[in-house]
């Protein structure tokens, strides 16, 4: 049952963030979930410390921290009944999103099955699938290597470093001195590329040096261990691929349509794909897959999503979709904008 409502949650989330957001504000948006969840994840994981602060053996989380995180998730059950229809969300300007249309259950089964029609969202899978991949990786490393205080100080490194990180990549991809959005989606995946290449080149030499090898008894590393510092810096740079890589993923899928019918099903379909390939490495953790497997694996395919990402952002992101999608009502600068320029003109820039 939690996983059933957290798809529904989620993918009514990246509705909002793709749907609600101009095109100039489309990571903004996305950023600024992450952000909400990065400190909900904080303030979890910062529970999880205090509780276990002197606990140095390799034991689990007490009953305390479930308790904890229960009662936080039930007292933000209320927050849902205040999210109005999206048929009567109004822009500053005084603008509708588009205009809505009646739907069913067949009709939206359809919408769904169309988008594997869709060359550039098949193409987008191996992007989605690997998206959240890291976490099980690194969860696994950090059960198995380090002491139960220590986890829980990863735990709160992990989180708080998805918060700074995030913002910065929003910043660069919705910049407004770089005018073609095409060249600001290609720098965004080129620091994520950056990043995650030089984490699991550091997590190949980590599980080596280390000998990380689960065959063998836990060795219960604490945080005052020389080892700890490697160890700290990448379940730092982890965060920062966890966060930014869905962040790159979901912008371009949001910069590909602005029409709100499309958004719901690609942010399902986002939601769907990133959920299949974390149930898939759960279940490759669960087989005792050696971390070295793991990893080389988990970069291989982390790299095939990076190509698929840098292909998609270059020949399908247009600098705006605003006047090809009917439904969608265009934001009035906007429209002013194109008047200025020529409307001519304007969807010209779209063809390039």
């Amino acid at each position: 049952m939690l996983g059933i409502t957290a798809g529904f949650l989620w993918t009514a989330c990246g509705f909002i963030q793709f749907a609600y957001a101009e095109e100039s504000e489309k990571a903004a948006f996305i950023t600024v979930q992450w952000v909400m969840t990065s400190l909900g994840g904080a303030v979890g994981s910062c529970i999880a410390f205090g509780v276990n602060f002197h606990e140095v053996e390799p034991t689990g989380v007490s009953t305390p921290v479930y308790a904890a995180f229960v009662t936080i998730m039930c007292l933000s059950i209320g927050i849902a009944f205040f999210i109005i229809d999206p048929g009567d969300v109004v822009r500053d300007d005084g603008t509708h999103l588009a205009t809505f249309h009646g739907t069913d259950t067949l009709t939206e089964v359809k919408g769904v099955l169309a988008c594997f029609a869709e060359l550039r969202i098949l193409l987008l899978l191996p992007s989605m699938f690997v998206a959240e991949t890291c976490l099980v990786l690194m969860s696994s490393i950090n059960g198995y290597f380090f002491n139960l205080r220590t986890r829980s100080l990863n735990n709160v490194v992990f989180e708080f470093a998805m918060i700074p990180a995030s913002l910065i990549l929003a910043r660069v991809m919705d910049t407004r001195y770089i005018k073609r959005r095409r060249t600001r989606g290609m720098l965004g995946m080129s620091i994520m590329a950056i990043v995650t290449s030089g984490t699991y080149a550091g997590l190949s030499v980590f599980i080596s040096y280390n000998n990380i090898d689960r065959t063998r008894p836990p060795p219960a590393v604490d945080w005052t261990d020389s080892r700890y510092a490697a160890g700290l810096i990448l379940y730092l740079l982890t965060g920062i691929i966890y966060s930014g890589y869905q962040i790159a993923t979901q912008w371009v899928l949001g910069a590909l349509t602005n029409d709100p019918a499309k958004c719901a099903r690609y942010a399902g379909l986002f939601k769907g794909t990133t959920s299949l390939g974390l149930c898939a490495w759960f279940i490759m953790d669960g087989q005792d897959v050696s971390y070295r497997t793991q990893q080389a694996s988990q970069f291989a395919l982390y790299a095939m999503g990076l190509v698929s990402l840098f292909g998609i952002t270059w020949c399908y992101v247009k600098d705006t979709n605003y006047f090809l999608e009917a439904d969608v009502i265009a934001p009035r600068h906007v429209e002013r904008d194109a008047t200025k320029c020529g409307l001519d003109e304007q969807v010209e820039v779209n063809k390039e």
